[in-house]
């Protein structure tokens, strides 16, 4: 998993990262602004994940279908810090997904 910070809001634990991706969600990349993500190189199932932790507000990159498994995932998640799940946003990235070469998957 990349990240872009390393003041992360929420620690995934190998068991998160194990049940997230068994419903096929892949945490991309950890507060990463919007703007910053750059669309020709990411496939088009990345969602942009915001959510408040602590008083600050953060965003995520997410690789996921279906908007439902990717709030189950952060809701469950945030629950257990006392986080807030603010919104869900999709139509990121130009490459098929299929098409897309992911480290992540390879892990696994």
């Amino acid at each position: 998993m990349q990240d872009s910070n390393s003041k992360m809001a929420l620690s995934w634990t190998e068991v998160d990262l194990e049940v997230a991706q068994k419903n096929d969600v892949i945490i991309h990349q950890q507060n990463i602004k919007e703007e910053d993500l750059i669309q020709k190189e990411l496939p088009s199932d990345i969602h942009m994940v915001y959510y408040r932790h602590d008083g600050k507000e953060y965003s995520d990159a997410v690789r996921g279908i279906r908007k439902t498994d990717i709030f189950d995932i952060y809701y469950d998640k945030l629950k257990t810090v006392n986080g807030t799940l603010i919104d869900i946003k999709n139509g990121f990235g130009n490459l098929r997904p299929n098409m897309y070469n992911d480290n992540q998957k390879k892990k696994g």
